[in-house]
């Protein structure tokens, strides 16, 4: 029987062997828990490991070149990123939210360019074929490899192409409607901007004969829109409209441009629903197979007129209101060309290509 304790139980004593060899009793606290001092090696130093108020080990990380990891006030490590530039350590720079900076850097002919971006940190690239014999490059964006593909959108690739038409395949993605007698419009190879078709639209001999193409569309978000058509004016010597007009259930916000081919005059709708004059003295050469191509943008969310081009012209329509007469129904976009027989006497004919309905265009 052990000393002090009842003769049905006995007592342990744990011992540890020491690095000496010795063995030593494991030290128990007042609970019976085994107390233990963890030590770790320095080389052949032995250093006791610390723990704090909670039992929780204090730890000093030091790296392999011996050097101490720096840690903050919230007990984060923090840790300074470098790179090798020819042998030489250089430190990654950052911004005030730690975002990593970068610039970066392609080859050309052995000398390294940096890549540029736009405002929104987007990176900009150009493509580029062989250079030519003279040394000279032949850069290519994105936007003419598209025209080079036999994209419609050539004149003004400002916006984004919402819908377009080239009048290839028939005109069962457009609604056509005429007046008066010797009026149509029909799909013809007779003259073409892009392909081997376009719309054609012929007017009857007398006042107020019309021949219209449209499309009705649904709208895209409010902003700034744009109708681009290309058309010609061979045997056609009165108006030619380019309308753009959108629904919403209250109103009907109309945005119109009417090139006069009697007149040379460039006139627009204006806010009371008639027609100013914008432009004067403006001569379209005529003759087939000739194209001319005219683009109206409209803020649809100020219900403004924004600009108009006209081949290599541009009028600034900044601050000028388009006609918004009341309207009830559903909420969609209209496109819509339309001749119209001025002064009698003989057939008008024209033809439009290329009809382009962009969204996103810019101020």
């Amino acid at each position: 029987m052990t000393a002090g304790r009842p003769d049905y139980t006995s007592s342990t004593v744990i011992r540890g062997l020491s690095p000496t060899s010795t063995l030593i009793p494991v030290a128990l606290d007042a609970n019976g828990n085994l107390v233990a001092l963890v030590q770790g090696s320095d080389g052949a130093t032995l250093h006791t490991i610390r723990v704090d108020a909670s039992g929780q080990l204090i730890m000093v990380p030091r790296g392999q070149s011996g050097n101490y990891m720096s840690v903050d006030t919230n007990g984060y490590l923090t840790s300074v990123m470098k790179g090798n530039h020819a042998g030489t350590s250089v430190t990654l720079a950052v911004d005030a939210n730690g975002n990593i900076l970068g610039v970066l850097q392609g080859d050309y002919a052995g000398a390294l360019k940096t890549l540029a971006v736009d405002s929104q940190g987007r990176m900009l690239a150009v493509l580029t074929d062989p250079e030519d014999v003279f040394g000279n490059p032949n850069y290519m964006g994105g936007a003419e490899l598209a025209v080079r593909l036999g994209s419609i959108s050539k004149y003004n690739r400002l916006g984004q192409v919402y819908w377009d038409e080239s009048f290839e395949y028939g005109l069962q993605r457009v609604v056509t409607a005429t007046s008066g007698a010797g009026s149509s419009v029909t799909q013809s190879n007779l003259a073409s901007r892009s392909g081997a078709y376009a719309a054609k639209l012929t007017v009857g001999a007398t006042v107020g004969n019309y021949a219209r193409v449209s499309a009705q569309l649904q709208p895209p978000p409010l902003g700034k829109w744009g109708i681009e058509c290309s058309f010609t004016t061979y045997f056609h010597l009165y108006p030619l409209t380019f309308l753009i007009s959108y629904r919403n259930g209250t109103i009907n916000i109309i945005g119109e441009i009417q090139y006069d081919f009697n007149a040379q005059t460039l006139k627009y709708r204006n806010s009371d629903g008639t027609y100013t004059t914008l432009a004067s003295n403006i001569i379209l050469y005529s003759q087939i197979p000739l194209f001319h191509t005219i683009k109206l943008i409209v803020d649809m969310t100020t219900q403004q007129y924004v600009r108009v081009l006209l081949n290599g012209n541009t009028y600034d329509m900044a601050g000028i209101g388009m006609h918004a007469p009341g309207d009830v129904g559903a909420s969609w976009v209209t496109l819509e060309i339309t001749s119209v027989q001025g002064a009698g006497g003989s057939v008008d004919t024209n033809y439009i290509d290329d009809l382009i309905f962009t969204a996103n265009e810019p101020r």
